[in-house]
């Protein structure tokens, strides 16, 4: 089915060469409008000038009367312009062999460059300019771009109802997967990224995600999802990303993603994979038991109520709690873990409730550092979220976290997660000193701290969050819930 055109335009014009300035004039004032850099618009307006040069030279015999009809669309891709007339029939290679002095072709200026000979109709360019590195937004406008009809929350998805063909997402995909989560979440997820196609495309072809997409047999995107691989983190990877367009929903689109994506998993060597699963509702928590994923974590207030779901149940105004869920997929070797005291009984739950075997050992004394510590920040602008990951204890490092906090709540950064390595010896004993700071118990997330598993502690900044909003739906979420909240030194009641 073809987009609706949602900003198309056209002018007409006489076949005189003093209405050239003009065109260019509203061709230009278009593409700016879209979003081309200065630069860019200065080549589609070289391009355009060469190209109507070309058909005042060669459509028309001297002292011919005529019209151009010249339109201008916004595509996926970016801008398309159309040169249209009723002149006398040329060859298409007029177009590759009329070189301007400058040395320039139509084609150089111009990502694509088409010949379209309509008979009787008379004869059309196409010069089409693609958008680079643009939001979603810029591709389409906003009568593209409307959120799909909420869905029914509770449906159930089930495996073979549908033929679907899952396979890794081509180059062409990239648009149409972007503009599908837009519409269905808004900007909600924290890796950007999938809202810039072309940075999507970049990202599976350097293998930092692999992107899977459900095919229907007339060729129909249904359905995206993808393994996102952090960095520095080798042994798990996140599932994330997944979206079906509202007319598969139910039908087993979902299930044949997320198999796909296990066995991707599996072949590439992760020993596991994790999930972030919303807690305005229960229904995608579900769909984690219902694949073998456990819970073992609780970050509270990730998402923003600013970055309203398109079509999911809404939040009530207050930013979103997450469950975190991780499923084993091989077996792995029992490591050696520091857990810190308070939290020694709830960390051996989580890890019995996960199905995996780790030494519980009992942290060193602390001795002074002779080296500097070791961390890295990432930030979510959008999400207003950032993550620290302490690579490295070292002399002053609570003094330099409590000055990086303090630095991001000026930035209004209102999450915070502190990510520390459980088979670190010094986590034990470190972890008090965070929770003197404001950090506050979330989960456990294996593999999670690159070298080993990471222990995730939460700060917020000035975030109310309501606990009777926090819907769960397993014991150990419950008792995830019940946990976090007794440690939450915000909590108010």
């Amino acid at each position: 089915m073809a987009l609706e055109r949602c900003e198309y335009s056209r002018i007409t014009i006489p076949n005189d060469k003093s209405y050239r300035d003009p065109v260019l004039k509203y061709v230009k004032t278009v593409a700016e409008k879209i979003g081309f850099t200065h630069r860019e618009v200065g080549e589609i307006s070289a391009g355009l000038q060469r190209a109507i040069t070309l058909i005042l030279e060669f459509s028309f015999e001297p002292g011919e009367k005529g019209l151009l009809e010249i339109t201008c669309e916004r595509i996926p891709r970016g801008f398309k312009i159309v040169i249209h007339d009723k002149g006398l029939p040329y060859d298409k290679t007029v177009l590759d062999t009329l070189i301007p002095a400058e040395g320039e072709a139509v084609a150089d200026w111009m990502d694509d460059t088409l010949f379209n000979n309509l008979g009787a109709d008379g004869k059309e360019i196409v010069l089409v300019k693609r958008l680079k590195n643009k939001d979603i937004t810029d591709y389409y406008d906003a009568c593209e771009l409307e959120p799909y009809p909420p869905p029914i929350p509770e449906v159930e998805d089930s495996v073979g109802e549908y033929a679907f063909h899952v396979r890794h997402i081509e180059p062409d995909d990239a648009i149409q997967v972007s503009k599908c989560i837009y519409k269905t979440y808004g900007y909600t997820y924290p890796h950007e990224y999938v809202y810039y196609p072309e940075k999507l495309v970049e990202l599976n072809e350097k293998g930092r995600i692999h992107s899977a997409v459900a095919v229907t047999e007339n060729g129909k995107i249904a359905g995206h999802c993808a393994l996102q691989y952090g960095e520095g983190i080798s042994s798990v990877a996140e599932l994330s990303q997944g979206v079906v367009i509202p007319e598969f929903r139910g039908k087993g689109c979902f299930a044949r993603l997320t198999e796909y994506l296990v066995k991707r998993a599996i072949a590439g060597g992760m020993t596991g994979i994790y999930s972030q699963s919303v807690t305005n509702h229960t229904y995608s928590q579900r769909e984690g038991h219902r694949f073998g994923f456990k819970d073992c974590g609780i970050t509270l207030g990730v998402i923003p109520p600013s970055l309203e779901f398109k079509t999911m149940l809404a939040p009530s105004g207050g930013r979103i709690s997450v469950l975190l869920q991780f499923r084993l997929l091989k077996h792995r070797e029992c490591p050696h873990i520091f857990p810190p005291g308070r939290h020694r009984e709830m960390i051996s739950r989580i890890y019995q409730h996960l199905g995996l075997r780790v030494d519980l050992a009992q942290s060193p004394i602390p001795h002074p550092k002779e080296t500097g510590p070791v961390f890295k920040t990432v930030v979510s602008e959008t999400m207003r979220y950032a993550r620290i990951f302490i690579k490295r204890y070292g002399n002053g490092l609570v003094q330099k976290i409590k000055n990086r906090v303090k630095e991001l709540c000026l930035e209004k950064i209102e999450v915070i997660h502190l990510l520390l390595d459980l088979t670190d010896p010094e986590t034990g004993e470190g972890t008090v000193e965070f929770e003197n700071l404001g950090f506050f118990f979330a989960g456990v997330l294996p593999g999670g701290a690159g070298k080993g598993d990471a222990l995730i502690l939460q700060y917020l900044n000035n975030v109310a969050i309501s606990y009777d909003e926090v819907r769960v739906d397993s014991d150990m979420a419950s008792a995830l819930i019940d946990y976090v909240g007794s440690m939450d030194p915000n909590r108010i009641g």
